[in-house]
């Protein structure tokens, strides 16, 4: 499932202004103005996209980057080629509802309801760029039944309010997630959701606190185990929020997708489509799930991710820490001992250095100029496999130039990509650093 969008300016947005009014009727479209004519616009792009998947129209896949198209749904081919792949074996007969459709700056997101190849409720995002689609993810499951409050997996309200609201309803929801999902602080349920009046549309789960309270005590008390390990995605328009995180059920990689609409600051209302995410042989583009990363934005990164290995996060984590408590004591030796054979050093000015012989004559003459006074915060650590993972830290404080004893504040952001050696130790692969500001 695919979206796209197209800009619209100057002369010609009276003219997209009326054709929205007479397009958009399937739209959640709210208090239509000039200023957010190109946001709806795209909107009703992204939903005849989807309605292309079902009637074969070659229209509105125009709205797609030929040349960059990055599919994460496992089971379709990567690039443009791939969606006319997935339009030829839709069988006739499919059909598919669009019930929710919200915008986050360059994503647009869908909440869908299929019946293509089976009945499913879907999540759709498509990332825009530059007036084209190139970047689409997806999560599905099987429709079910109503729920014992009688409420099913898509119905309830569907148009954005408190537009004014979308960062702290973000900010709400992301730590909703961080704490009772990703933590498992269930004491904070309460303080987060709407009492009694919190609306749940899970197909196995009734509204109220107390009946999301006993439906966890009640799954961990069964065995059965569903854990979220991260975020990746925060999007929202108003009152809805959509958080995509990865983690695992009953032992199974999976993707959880929760939509939460937000009132007066509490969780009102949710909706979830979970997918176990298949096997990295079964994929059909290597572009994986998720991308490795977390926050609002992410960009592409095309890596095949084993969800088979040992954790060693802290392991990771301490090769860096083990990297940076040597660079601030300007010990050569013990900087060399963590970097592995075929490292490579990308500093903001000058080229790459790369290998070991290379680094082992620069880090010298660093020490000789500079003294380094700075601490250092690691801000994220993630093993995309049984031998790589990367950390991302903030380093800042200050530093000492030798020659005229000036000292100036100093803060960095740094990534580090590591990779297993023979041995089992974890050594730097790649290392990127940039200054930014003066760290006051």
């Amino acid at each position: 499932m695919i979206r796209l969008l197209n800009g619209m300016k100057g002369a010609t947005i009276c003219l997209a202004f009326a054709n929205l009014l007479a397009c958009a009727p399937n739209l959640p479209v709210h208090a239509i103005s000039k200023d957010n004519v190109v946001v709806n616009y795209q909107k009703t792009q992204v939903v005849d996209l989807l309605n292309a998947i079902v009637t074969g129209a070659s229209e509105p896949v125009a709205i797609i980057n030929p040349d960059k198209y990055i599919q994460h749904n496992l089971g379709a081919a990567d690039g443009l080629a791939g969606f006319k792949g997935l339009q030829q074996i839709v069988p006739k007969g499919a059909n598919l509802k669009p019930v929710r459709v919200l915008q986050d700056g360059d994503y647009v997101f869908t909440h869908t309801d299929y019946n293509v190849f089976a009945p499913m409720i879907g999540f759709d995002i498509f990332r825009f760029e530059n007036g084209k689609v190139v970047e689409h993810w997806d999560n599905l499951q099987a429709k079910a039944d109503l729920n014992p409050s009688g409420r099913s997996m898509i119905d309830g309200p569907t148009e954005a309010q408190d537009l004014d609201k979308t960062e702290a309803n973000k900010a709400l929801a992301r730590s909703f997630v961080e704490d009772v999902l990703v933590n498992g602080q269930l004491d904070k349920l309460a303080s987060y959701c709407n009492g009694d009046n919190y609306i749940q549309h899970h197909p196995q789960i009734a509204d109220g606190v107390a009946s999301l309270t006993e439906a966890f005590k009640g799954m961990a008390a069964a065995g059965i185990t569903s854990k979220y390990d991260r975020i990746h995605l925060v999007l929202g328009e108003g009152n809805f929020v959509l958080v995509a995180s990865e983690g695992h059920f009953n032992g199974k990689p999976t993707a959880f997708y929760d939509l939460f609409r937000i009132k007066d600051g509490k969780v009102a209302e949710h909706w979830d489509v979970v997918e176990t995410i298949a096997e990295p042989s079964e994929w059909k583009n290597a572009n994986g799930k998720f991308l490795p990363e977390t926050g609002n934005v992410a960009h592409s990164r095309k890596i095949v991710m084993n969800n088979s290995f040992e954790d060693e996060s802290e392991a990771l984590k301490s090769t860096v820490l083990e990297y940076m408590s040597a660079f601030m004591r300007g010990d050569v030796s013990a900087v060399m001992a963590t970097y592995a054979e075929d490292g490579v050093l990308m500093a903001p000015i000058g080229p790459a250095i790369e290998g070991k012989k290379q680094l082992a004559d620069v880090y010298p003459g660093m020490f000789a100029a500079i003294d380094f006074n700075l601490v250092t915060k690691v801000t994220e650590v993630f093993q995309t496999g049984a031998d790589w993972g990367f950390v991302r830290t903030a380093t800042k404080g200050t530093q000492t130039t030798k020659s005229n004893g000036r000292v100036e504040p100093a803060s960095y952001l740094e990534l580090f990509v590591l990779r297993k050696s023979e041995t089992g130790a974890w050594k730097i692969a790649r290392y990127s650093t940039t200054q930014i500001g003066n760290g006051e």
